[in-house]
C-alpha cells in the first residue's frame, strides 16, 4: 500500500459525500449576503472544498458549495453570481475574455494536484496497464462505431465489447483528458455514458464488467473495493509520481479562482486564508496530492499581497 493509500485508509476526519450529493452547506443564523460565501465549479475539487468547510469554525459565515463542473463555475464567477470557482484545469483564453467583458477581476490560486485515474471494473483480472496510444484509439472521435471491443484496441485483448464512462463537456476533467490524450480540447467520441457527477461514473464502472472510464483520483481512492486503477504507460498514480511529474500525462493542478471584489469582504479573506492553510492536509485526507511547498507558498504570497492592498 502506497503512502497516499495509507493516509486514505486511516483518515477518519474527511469523507466524500454520498453518491448523488451535489451541495454542501455550512449553516448559520446569519443571513446577510456580506457573510455568505458562494462556491461552485469543479466536481474534482469538491471533496477538498467540502473538507475545508467542515474544518471552518465560524458560525457567522454561511458557506454554500456546489459542483456543477469547472466551465459552469467559471461562467458563474464571471457573471458575479458566486465568489469562488473551483477548476480542475487552468482558465482558458475564451473564459478570460468573458471576465474582461464583464469587468470581473479574479486571482488564480493553485491548491492541490490530481493524478487523473483511468479505472476499470474490479473484476477485470487481465488488464493492469494501458498506453496513451491505446487510450487515444479507444476514445478518439474516429473510433465511434468502429472501435467497440477490447480487441479492436489491441488484438491481444478479449473480444468483448467495452463500455465507456467519463465526464461531460461542462467538466474541466473532460477538457484536460481530451487535450492530454487526443491533443485537442473536446475531441472525443460521443457514444459514452457521461455525467458531471464522479460518483455516478464510479457506480457505472462498478456495475459494468467491461466498463472503463476516467475520474479524479479521490473518487478512485474512496472506491478501491469497486474499481481497479490502470497504470498509464507503466506508471501508477502515486503521491511521488504526481508530484514529480512522472505520471504521464494525466497529472494536473487544481485551482481556485477568487473574485477580487469578493476578497474585499472579511468573510471571504478569512475563508480563503483558511483554505490555503489547511488544503495540504485535507487534500491527502480525501485522496489528492498536496502541492510542493514552494507552489503552495506562492499561492499564499499571492493571497497575502492582495489582502494587504
Amino acid at each position: 500500500m502506497n503512502k497516499l493509500s495509507q493516509v486514505i485508509v486511516f483518515s477518519l476526519t474527511f469523507v466524500l459525500l454520498s453518491c448523488g450529493t451535489q451541495t454542501a452547506t455550512q449553516s448559520t443564523d446569519e443571513s446577510s449576503s456580506n457573510n455568505e460565501i458562494r462556491i461552485a465549479g469543479s466536481s474534482t475539487l469538491f471533496p477538498i472544498s467540502k473538507g475545508i468547510i467542515d474544518l471552518y469554525k465560524n458560525d457567522k459565515t454561511l458557506i454554500k458549495v456546489e459542483h456543477s463542473g469547472s466551465i459552469k463555475g467559471l461562467e458563474e464567477l464571471a457573471s458575479g453570481k458566486i465568489d469562488i470557482a473551483g477548476s480542475s484545469r487552468k482558465i482558458n483564453d475564451e473564459e478570460l475574455k468573458l471576465f474582461q467583458k464583464n469587468s470581473v477581476e479574479v486571482v488564480e490560486l493553485e491548491v492541490a494536484l490530481d493524478g487523473m485515474t483511468v479505472a476499470v471494473n474490479s473484476g477485470n483480472d487481465w488488464l493492469s496497464d494501458i498506453s496513451t496510444a491505446d487510450l487515444k484509439k479507444m476514445w478518439e472521435p474516429d473510433s465511434e462505431d468502429k472501435v467497440l471491443k477490447w480487441s479492436d484496441v489491441n488484438a491481444e485483448w478479449p473480444q468483448h465489447e467495452f463500455r465507456l464512462f467519463g465526464p461531460g463537456a461542462a467538466s474541466g476533467t473532460f477538457d484536460f483528458f481530451t487535450k492530454a490524450i487526443m491533443g485537442e480540447v473536446g475531441s472525443i467520441r460521443s457514444d459514452y455514458l457521461s455525467s458531471e457527477n464522479d460518483n455516478e461514473l464510479v457506480k457505472g464502472i462498478a456495475a459494468e464488467k467491461n466498463g472503463i472510464g476516467f475520474i479524479g483520483l479521490a473518487y478512485f481512492e474512496q472506491n478501491r473495493d469497486k474499481l481497479k486503477a490502470l497504470k498509464i504507460n507503466g506508471v501508477e498514480a502515486t503521491l511521488q509520481t504526481v508530484q514529480d511529474g512522472t505520471y504521464p500525462p494525466l497529472a494536473r493542478t487544481l485551482y481556485l479562482y477568487v473574485s477580487k471584489k469578493s476578497l474585499k469582504r472579511k468573510s471571504v479573506k478569512d475563508f480563503v486564508k483558511h483554505y490555503l492553510d489547511n488544503v495540504s492536509t485535507v487534500a491527502l485526507s480525501v485522496g489528492y496530492i498536496p502541492l510542493e511547498d514552494k507552489s503552495l507558498e506562492n499561492s499564499q504570497k499571492t493571497l497575502n499581497s492582495l489582502i494587504a492592498e
